[in-house]
């Protein structure tokens, strides 16, 4: 069956079946390592502010105040804590970050006051704001990309005096994802 160079008793079947072995055991190594690399770098959230279908309001408090939102939609690597209302990076890489901020004035001629601020260890690197009392309601949105460290805290903040209304609709969204990780 086999050639005559190949066969088991060969000093070239001695030097090539260890290799073969070898070369098996490397291939898996590197398609394991590939796949469980890549899926374990997955970090994406979204989340709202509130879960229940009555429409209520967060805010206005004496101070900015860290927002703790309570749905979410989804949590791949749990790096969002709900608890707290901090994603904490666990991958070095550049994400995609976007907060969308809604408020109702309730009635006409109150002041209407949607303010957030998008903050990466307690600095804003953005920002939203929207103050009048010509219509009841109000949204902003802030859309960012950053190169963000591993153990970096990324929270919004409600800036003091204002105030977010929400219902199941969920006006009120903070959304981030991976785009390129750090090689």
């Amino acid at each position: 069956i086999y050639p005559r160079f190949f066969s088991p008793n060969s000093h070239f079947f001695h030097l090539v079946f260890p290799l073969e072995a070898v070369y098996k055991k490397s291939q898996f190594y590197f398609l394991t390592t590939l796949i469980f690399s890549s899926a374990g770098s997955r970090v994406a959230f979204s989340v709202s502010l509130y879960t229940g279908d009555n429409f209520k309001c967060f805010g206005p408090f004496g101070v900015d105040t860290v927002i703790a939102y309570q749905h979410i939609f989804i949590n791949l690597g749990m790096a969002y804590n709900m608890a707290t209302g901090v994603f904490t990076v666990t991958y070095p890489g550049v994400y995609s970050l976007a907060v969308t901020s809604f408020s109702d004035a309730g009635s006409p001629g109150n002041t209407l006051a949607v303010c957030t601020s998008l903050q990466v260890n307690g600095q804003i690197v953005a920002g939203s704001r929207e103050l009048n009392r010509s219509d009841q309601e109000d949204s902003s949105t802030i859309a960012v990309a950053l190169k963000l460290k591993a153990g970096d805290k990324v929270s919004v903040k409600l800036v003091k005096g204002c105030f977010l209304c929400d219902d199941s609709s969920h006006y009120n969204t903070f959304s981030a994802f991976l785009l390129y990780a750090d090689a």
